[in-house]
């Protein structure tokens, strides 16, 4: 073994050489230790003498990689395994690092080298399966970690992995006991509580469901979730005449517009109500929730409140009671009958009633009773449109399966408002359009800053040029109403897309501005984006486009939601197929305008299955309960597990993070946050 230049040893003196194995081992022992500038000095000192030395490459790939540096890291560690192709480990690493990168398929492919390897290598075999899975390659994840199973039976994160897998692929039968087997592996693990939290709502089980639900904080940050640490009790349902409460905010913008349709009750029972929310919907929020003291709280500033809390509590009244939004439903949404407060006839405990529609032409004040959900807005019946007639064109009564099945169709109670000035001045912006006013947005929020999160948003999202054929429909006005990257696809489009879409994006500064646009609209057909969930709070007719992998709170079929009875829901009837909800949705939208679709085809592809009801979107389930053992989904892969409902599924976000760095993972992976993989070392 060669002797390398002298390196002096801590406490040691006069300074020795020691061997390049003698170094090695000593780098792995200071990175062990967290001595990271001691590894480096060892591996440069190795590298001086042994410009190829594989260890020394691999151990400066990995700090690379720790300090953020992936470019570098990739560059060392691919180096090592040039070097020293048939190290399982540095071929694990390598998948680490494509994995950061989001080289998806090369991490797989490295994974794959690196369980050819060593069989017996669980985090690789981990990892091959979460990556498998954020590729849609069911069937290599699902056999990745029933391998870890094979070998640990009672390994509980994957168990928890597993459940997860059979969750996203719509095989709901077999993620119940798979979601159970991980619980009883692991029964205080918060992060499983939690993913089966989504199995329980997306079954419609409500009141199991949200037990399990309030596991999102404790389930760390892999859960999306914040929570403030306000110093007041927790409200537990108790009587609130008298009482101060703080309804504040923990999670993205459209659950704090779904969860804020239970404001009203909390409200009408308190003597006074603080609701601290995101910024952008404080405007809206003040305009709709007059008795009610409005606060702004940013998404981001949890862990500093600890260290300073905000400013505005210092006037607030006393404060009995506090209560994250997402907890309300606990207390107030523990059955389908508790959502008729969101239908007519029913009313709104402490609520306002529903705002009319404005009839074209009408000051939004003195509008009276036009209802584009009962067929009377006069825009609409001037042109001769039929909203009951042809394939499902009734903006709200869509045919019903599911948890939502037995909710009536009528117009909704309207929970949010639009401020009335600024829906006279989005009125006189679009007086000179005569046709059907639709609004479109086709994209969610990139999410940039979260990997899992973007893979969510590019999944649930399209593109302008996907939405054509709806642009295509003559005799309607389309608006966009996207924002974020997206709202530049209309500047790019070709001139003729151009002129078919009004872009409104520059009046769009915040919810209260898309809100009063929307109430300028006879329709909105978005994506599952914040959009969606004010048309639908707003008591505005919507459709509703859903990925295969849908979220739990629109269930796994159905064209109906108990959170907003005017929406309708179009489902992608396989993996990635928004073609089939393209086409639907552009039926539907010719047959509302009147006017029979040109050229339509009647193969069986776009027809409603056989005995179904008019007007269930191609793909959407045929009154199956949610949960009814149908087979295997259509789109899932080859050997699926069958007994999978059909319909869109799931709702918990796919994709598990990848394992701890040595040995195996003695917690459970989640499926709602992705974590880079951590590195391991040569022992």
């Amino acid at each position: 073994m060669r002797a390398m230049n002298p390196v002096p040893l801590a406490g040691a003196a006069p300074a020795r050489t020691i061997s390049v194995a003698e170094a090695l081992q000593m780098a792995a022992a200071h990175f062990q230790a967290g001595q990271r500038g001691e590894v480096e000095t060892l591996c440069l000192k190795v590298l001086e003498l042994e410009p190829e030395n594989p260890a020394a490459l691999h151990l400066l790939g990995v700090l690379a990689h720790l300090a953020g540096k992936q470019g570098v890291a990739l560059a060392l560690i691919e180096k090592a395994v040039r070097c020293e192709p048939r190290n399982a480990q540095f071929r694990y690493n390598l998948g680490v690092v494509y994995g950061v990168l989001r080289r998806l398929d090369e991490a797989l492919d490295a994974y794959r080298e690196a369980t050819a390897l060593d069989p017996d290598h669980p985090n690789a075999w981990s990892n091959l399966g979460s990556t498998a899975l954020d590729l849609d390659h069911f069937d290599a994840a699902l056999a990745a970690y029933d391998t870890v199973l094979a070998r640990h039976p009672d390994n509980p994160g994957a168990a928890l992995a597993r459940a997860i897998i059979l969750y996203a692929m719509r095989c709901f039968d077999a993620a119940g006991p798979a979601y159970q087997r991980a619980l009883a592996l692991a029964p205080r693990d918060p992060r499983a509580r939690w993913e089966y939290a989504h199995h329980l709502l997306m079954m419609g089980d409500y009141a199991a469901g949200w037990e399990e639900y309030e596991f999102r904080f404790s389930a760390g940050a892999q859960s999306s979730v914040w929570c403030y640490p306000y110093p007041y009790p927790r409200w537990q349902g108790e009587p609130l005449a008298g009482k101060t409460i703080l309804l504040h905010g923990e999670q993205g913008l459209g659950d704090e517009i779904m969860f804020a349709s239970i404001y009203p009750e909390v409200i009408a029972a308190a003597a006074h109500t603080i609701i601290a929310c995101q910024p952008h919907l404080l405007p809206l929020f003040r305009d709709s929730f007059p008795g009610a003291q409005l606060v702004a709280q940013l998404r981001n500033e949890a862990d500093a409140w600890t260290r300073r809390p905000a400013g505005w509590l210092a006037g607030a009244p006393g404060i009995d009671y506090q209560i994250p939004f997402g907890s309300l439903a606990r207390l107030r949404r523990r059955t389908l009958a508790d959502f008729s407060v969101h239908c007519p006839g029913a009313g709104q405990a402490g609520g306002h009633p529903a705002r009319p529609r404005t009839a074209r032409g009408a000051s939004p004040e003195t509008a009276q009773g036009a209802d584009l959900g009962t067929g009377q807005e006069a825009g609409l019946a001037a042109q001769g449109a039929s909203l009951s007639a042809g394939q499902g064109a009734d903006l709200t009564a869509g045919h019903a399966s599911g948890p939502s099945a037995g909710l009536a169709p009528d117009r909704p109670v309207a929970y949010l408002r639009a401020d009335p000035v600024k829906r006279a001045a989005w009125q006189a912006k679009l007086a000179e359009l005569r046709g059907l006013r639709v609004g479109l947005c086709w994209a969610a929020n990139p999410a940039i800053e979260d990997a899992l999160a973007a893979r969510r948003s590019r999944k649930k999202s399209l593109t302008l040029r996907q939405l054509e054929p709806l642009l295509s429909i003559h005799g309607v006005d389309f608006i966009s109403l996207q924002t974020w990257e997206a709202a530049a696809q209309v500047a790019a489009a070709d001139p003729g897309t151009r002129a078919r879409i009004l872009d409104a994006s520059a009046g769009l500064g915040d919810f209260a501005d898309t809100a009063a646009l929307i109430m300028n609209l006879d329709l909105v057909i978005t994506v599952d984006t914040s959009v969606a969930h004010l048309a639908g709070a707003l008591g505005q007719p919507v459709w509703i486009l859903l990925p295969w992998q849908a979220d739990w709170r629109w269930h796994a079929q159905g064209s109906r939601s108990e959170w907003y009875p005017q929406a309708r829901l179009y489902r992608q009837p396989a993996l990635g197929d928004w073609e089939s909800v393209i086409r639907q949705a552009h039926l539907d939208l010719n047959t509302l305008r009147g006017a029979a679709p040109a050229g339509a085809s009647t193969s069986a592809s776009t027809r409603a299955p056989a005995g179904a009801p008019a007007g269930a979107p191609t793909g959407a389930p045929t009154g199956a309960p949610a949960g009814a053992p149908t087979g295997a989904p259509a789109g899932a892969p080859a050997g699926a597990p069958t007994g999978a409902p059909t319909g869109a599924p799931t709702g918990a976000p796919t994709g598990l993070p990848t394992s701890a760095p040595t040995g195996l993972p003695t917690s459970a992976p989640t499926s709602t946050s992705a974590s880079a993989s951590e590195t391991e070392i040569p022992a």
